[in-house]
């Protein structure tokens, strides 16, 4: 739809540009990634730490 009119604002040819997407899209998702299994990692391991003490207090 805006394809054309972006690719000539950027001076870049308008066939490129699902290569350039593509590779923003790919580069942002694994980051994306990565930041989430530290994330879950940190959290799971806090989330058993408290399970357990929970489990022995009763």
């Amino acid at each position: 739809m805006f394809g054309e009119r972006y690719a000539q604002a950027y001076k870049i040819p308008f066939n490129t540009l699902f290569g350039i997407f593509a590779g923003i899209v790919t580069s942002n998702g694994l980051l994306e990634a990565a930041v989430a299994a530290v994330i879950t990692l940190f959290v799971g391991n806090a989330l058993l730490k408290v399970m357990n003490k929970e489990k022995y207090l009763r």
